[in-house]
């Protein structure tokens, strides 16, 4: 049977999730540090657990996937429960990842009447002794009419600049507060141009001296080579400060792609990920 963990008891199911070790965000996770919720099949040692960062609305499955009535009820936890609160917070989609590719075999039963669409994601490092010099180790000069600044307590409390609001909310829900992400080893760069930012990049998580980074250019600014500049500069100070860098995003997402190639990143790990369509899933449920 089911069961939803309580949050003191999240670190019992760490040893199930080793297969996951690409995402920073369990570590963070069941450490209380981001907002998530986990269902095992037994409180005391669970040996399958579905956890849910809910910053990002994905699943991850983990554990012994032979258990086809555990399945069958995976199938009702996410129908009566898990898909109404989806649509309460307003996502257009879910995502599940499992570990190990057993769980494959069970997706039509665990996801029935979902329509999951099968995609990929890349995961990557940064070896430094094989990344771009260039980018990594000279000084970045921004295009004309664009500033490169650090993301600092000064910038953030400037709520004048255009897409601010954006960049502090992605820090507040990674980080639970600007101040603790600025205290506690957040790194991140933008790009200005006049009062707006461009492009941002910044640590999604900090675990132990790895980090994940995250990056987004704003409409009116893509396809100019922003991202990778304002990349660079925020990998630079990773570097520096001694990180591992991690990068992940979908295998289809080719301005992501490019910019984790161009500076050198190894792509480390191709996983498959299964997108539930919000639309999609209405839609199925019409005609069935």
């Amino acid at each position: 049977m089911i069961h939803e963990l309580p949050k003191e008891d999240f670190p019992k199911v760490g040893y199930l999730l080793g297969d996951f070790s690409h995402y920073l965000v369990l570590p963070a996770l069941l450490e209380g540090r981001t907002r998530g919720r986990i269902w095992v099949n037994d409180l005391e040692e669970p040996t399958t657990a579905l956890v849910w960062d809910k910053l990002n609305a994905f699943f991850y499955l983990a554990g012994n996937s032979s258990d086809s009535v555990l399945n069958q009820e995976l199938n009702s936890l996410i129908e009566d429960t898990i898909y109404p609160e989806v649509i309460q917070l307003q996502y257009n989609n879910f995502f599940l990842q499992f570990a190990p590719q057993t769980w494959d075999t069970q997706v039509e039963v665990i996801l029935k009447g979902s329509l999951p669409e099968k995609r990929f994601v890349n995961f990557y490092r940064l070896d430094t002794s094989h990344s771009n010099t260039v980018l990594l180790n000279e000084a970045i000069t921004p295009p004309a009419g664009y500033e490169m600044t650090r993301i600092t307590d000064e910038l953030l409390s400037h709520t004048d600049i255009e897409n601010l609001a954006e960049v502090a909310y992605c820090i507040q829900a990674c980080w639970q507060s600007t101040d603790h992400y600025l205290n506690n080893g957040g790194i991140g760069y933008c790009l200005l141009k006049q009062e707006a930012i461009a492009s941002w990049c910044s640590t999604d998580y900090v675990v132990g001296n790895t980090c994940e980074m995250y990056i987004e250019t704003f409409e009116g600014h893509k396809e100019k080579g922003l991202g990778t500049l304002t990349a660079s500069a925020c990998i630079q100070a990773c570097i520096a400060r001694g990180f591992t860098v991690h990068w992940h995003c979908f295998k289809d997402n080719l301005g992501s792609v490019k910019i984790a190639e161009k500076i050198g990143f190894s792509k480390i790990a191709e996983c498959p990920i299964y997108v539930v369509r919000r639309q999609k899933r209405q839609i199925y449920k019409i005609a069935h």
